[in-house]
């Protein structure tokens, strides 16, 4: 399976899983898709393809966002772990595939208005 594929294989899975309420531990989709991957370092594998999908990830698992909120704490929690940047990037990927949990920042109704 390539990764591409396997990305799709976990936004399926994911699919059950929306909002933080509802997180399901990496480890469960690991043991799921696993068998499915030729790579020797699957840890490295599902982290390479967990970092370009429009996923949020926290103490529980992994979860597709449902709220501005959620992913708000998701750069809070990324950037914690792994640093502001690695943060931003991944927190780009969610806003790329859903503009609508982009945090409304009260900027723009002024230059229109």
């Amino acid at each position: 399976m390539t990764h591409e594929g396997l990305g799709k294989a976990i936004m399926r899975m994911l699919e059950a899983h929306r909002g933080r309420a509802r997180a399901i531990p990496r480890q469960a989709i690991e043991d799921e898709l696993g068998p499915l991957v030729p790579y020797r370092d699957l840890d490295r594998c599902f982290r390479k393809t967990y970092s370009k999908l429009p996923i949020c990830s926290c103490q529980d698992g992994l979860f597709i966002p449902q709220t501005v909120a959620e992913v708000v704490e998701f750069k809070r929690y990324l950037t914690a772990k792994n640093g502001p940047f690695v943060a931003h990037e991944r927190v780009m990927v969610i806003y790329a595939a859903r503009p609508e949990l982009v945090p409304d920042c009260g900027i723009q109704g002024e230059l229109f208005g």
